[in-house]
């Protein structure tokens, strides 16, 4: 193949396709509705007026507005995972400063994200999908927990406690909920400041790598 038609093809792949663009346009149409309006008040036909796609084509991307809000949904608890996860790997890193920066980091990737949050976390028990999604985040960030928490025990840098997984899962819980009552107040910068201030805290004592 000559180095041309190669350049063509290569400019070809790197160019969205028209479903992409069209995928992409309902995806940023939903997450801006969200930011006017109540995801159980949106429409599939708002939607598409918004991003410019004719109605019935939404529907060969997406079967209804739930598996819109999935999509978005999943892609911030993508970003809140990858935070944890490198986190988990780096076992030099001081529990107490790491900690804050990966509380840090969950916290403002929920800010950033705030109309999709909350149109998630008020679709639970409504949503098998959506209930899913956060069950499974919460499952693999409970489990890095406690592996963490045996980990600082076992080096000597955390007291001994309750079984690291039960501790885990209630720091979770209280971990979710906060940000779920942040991201209902409207937060501004100084809120999240200190809910991190806070929860940084919480997990230091609770997991005994701070003093009382």
């Amino acid at each position: 193949m000559s180095g041309a038609a190669t350049s063509r093809r290569a400019q070809r792949e790197a160019t969205p396709r028209q479903g992409d663009r069209r995928e992409q346009a309902i995806l940023e149409a939903t997450r801006s509705l969200l930011g006017r309006a109540p995801f159980a008040d949106l429409t599939m036909g708002q939607i598409a007026a918004t991003a410019g796609v004719p109605r019935t084509s939404t529907y060969f991307y997406f079967a209804d507005k739930t598996q819109i809000l999935l999509v978005l949904y999943s892609d911030v608890l993508g970003q809140m995972t990858a935070e944890l996860d490198r986190w988990f790997a780096d076992p030099d890193k001081h529990a107490e400063r790491w900690s804050r920066a990966t509380i840090a980091a969950a916290v403002n990737v929920a800010v950033r994200n705030a109309d999709v949050m909350r149109a998630a976390l008020d679709s639970r028990g409504t949503s098998p999908e959506i209930d899913a999604a956060l069950n499974g985040y919460f499952d693999r960030a409970a489990d890095r927990s406690a592996q963490i928490i045996e980990r600082e025990r076992a080096a000597g840098l955390a007291s001994p406690g309750p079984a690291a997984a039960s501790l885990a899962r209630a720091l979770m819980h209280m971990t979710l909920q906060s940000i779920h009552e942040l991201l209902r107040t409207g937060p501004g910068a100084a809120e999240a400041d200190e809910l991190i201030e806070t929860l940084t805290v919480i997990w230091g004592r609770g997991t005994g790598t701070a003093p009382a």
